[in-house]
């Protein structure tokens, strides 16, 4: 999600997140509840949970490496997902505010942004549709995640033209 920026960018948003260490059982976010931030998972496993018809499904395992809750940091919807750490897990926390020196620096980041979390919700698309279809949904998709952006941060309504592939 952040490889477009440079070094110094990366180390000043290093710097400002926070480093939290999770128990076992321990749910780190929870479906439907609001937030603001989001999660790179650094050492341990997190299960995703989803709302099935009975109860709570078990969807996906995440690694080291693997992150969650960026639309709640970018855009500040609710969680779409329960993310619970059955085994110790540490993770490092980005925060809105942690974002806005990015943002203020990089004129061009929340497009950045908008189109690293769009291009990371349509991957799973990607292999049973036409490249050309994946990228209008791409832009489009992009378009509507940087106005949430835009909105949630207080920034200008005005949605620039997002770069097409």
């Amino acid at each position: 999600m952040f490889k477009p920026f440079a070094d110094g960018e990366l180390a000043g948003l290093a710097e400002r997140m926070t480093m939290r260490q999770f128990a076992p059982g321990a749910q780190i976010i929870i479906a439907g509840d609001t937030g603001q931030s989001m999660f790179l998972l650094s050492e341990g496993l997190t299960s995703v949970l989803v709302k099935g018809e009975d109860g709570e499904v078990d969807v996906a395992t995440l690694r080291p490496g693997d992150f969650f809750g960026e639309m709640s940091l970018l855009t500040g919807d609710p969680r779409s997902a329960t993310i619970m750490a059955p085994s110790e897990t540490v993770a490092f926390e980005i925060d809105k505010e942690d974002l806005i020196p990015l943002l203020d620096a990089n004129p061009d980041a929340a497009e950045l942004l908008a189109i690293a979390v769009a291009d990371r919700r349509l991957a799973s698309a990607e292999g049973s549709k036409k490249r050309e279809v994946v990228a209008v949904e791409r832009a489009s998709l992009a378009g509507k995640i940087i106005k949430s952006m835009l909105r949630f941060f207080g920034r200008s309504d005005e949605t620039p033209e997002l770069a097409r592939p």
